[in-house]
């Protein structure tokens, strides 16, 4: 099937078929695609390409790819206390044959969870780096999460492939 009738600029049942992309195409009236070039037809070209932005945003991040993601979770605590506030990162280790997309989740309260908050890991040796701050709000504008207690703070782990992994961390000093 042509990319004219996917989209619906054939004006037979040909785009019918797919109903969604039919749809949408209908609401685009007057964008075609004929012969690998995009139209803008009748109609106000500013409403047609907002139309096609729309779309961008609509379909074009509709899904997510790439590797599996798994949930971690854990505690991260400093002196043995509870860090308030901080964002932990997972970055799969390349020196040790690991790739793929970080992950990440917020800290609060000594805890993180990449299901609440963040986006999961893939499994396999990670560098962890972690930022921790007060929680003290001592200046909203210039420390937001208050002080900082340890910044950039970065460690390797093992952590296992294809599941879900809890890890608890003590920040210590360098």
């Amino acid at each position: 099937m042509s990319t004219a009738a996917l989209i619906g600029c054939s004006r037979s049942s040909r785009g019918v078929a797919n109903r969604p992309i039919y749809m949408f195409a209908q609401l685009l009236k007057g964008m075609c695609v004929k012969n690998g070039k995009m139209t803008l037809g009748g109609g106000s070209s500013y409403r047609s390409l907002l139309a096609l932005l729309l779309a961008v945003l609509l379909f074009g991040c509709s899904g997510e790819t790439g590797p599996q993601r798994y949930r971690v979770s854990g505690s991260v605590t400093h002196k043995g206390a509870p860090v308030p506030i901080g964002v932990i990162q997972f970055t799969p280790d390349a020196t040790k044959g690991n790739s793929g997309p970080p992950a990440f989740a917020d800290i609060k309260d000594g805890k993180y969870d990449t299901q609440v908050s963040g986006k999961g890991f893939i499994g396999g040796p990670q560098i962890v780096a972690i930022d921790a701050f007060s929680g003290k709000n001592v200046d909203p504008d210039l420390l937001p999460s208050g002080e900082p207690i340890m910044v950039g703070y970065q460690k390797s782990f093992d952590l296992p492939k294809d599941q879900d992994a809890t890890l608890d961390v003590e920040l210590t000093e360098k």
